[in-house]
């Protein structure tokens, strides 16, 4: 399920695999291949180097944070939530959280689910932003 637009619609759709209940939010980019070879082509003055292709696939009970870019070549096992504005650059096993550039595990999917299941959480966006005030806070993972 797409929540939002994709950033780059991929030009080789057919290198993504998507399984069920897969959530991809706003802005994530799907990269199945780079542009180096014209960059190292054009410095060598010779068509030496070929395009890069690499195929993305994502399991089941994924989501993906707005503003994540998953490259070629990167296997997305199942349960996994990617933190926004995360750079997947290697496969990702199963039953993992990762986040940050290049994204790398924060912990596993099922500490990730108890924390979530305990946090009473709040009803709207106002008490967000009073916690925020109050801890004056400027990094979400102290709140």
């Amino acid at each position: 399920m797409f929540d939002g637009n994709l950033a780059y619609s991929p030009s080789e759709p057919e290198l993504i695999s998507i399984g069920n209940n897969v959530w991809i939010t706003q802005n994530v980019s799907f990269i199945t291949h780079d542009q180096t070879r014209n960059m190292l082509n054009l410095k060598y003055g010779v068509e030496l180097f070929k395009q890069y292709f690499g195929c993305i696939q994502i399991g089941d009970s994924c989501m993906v944070g707005a503003k994540s870019i998953i490259l070629p070549n990167v296997r997305i096992g199942d349960n996994i939530i990617i933190g926004a504005g995360s750079i997947v650059t290697k496969d990702v096993p199963s039953n993992t959280v990762v986040a940050e550039v290049s994204a790398k595990p924060i912990c596993d999917f099922e500490t990730f689910a108890n924390k979530r299941r305990q946090n009473k959480g709040t009803t709207s966006p106002k008490e967000l932003w009073n916690i925020f005030l109050e801890k004056k806070v400027m990094n979400y993972k102290e709140i």
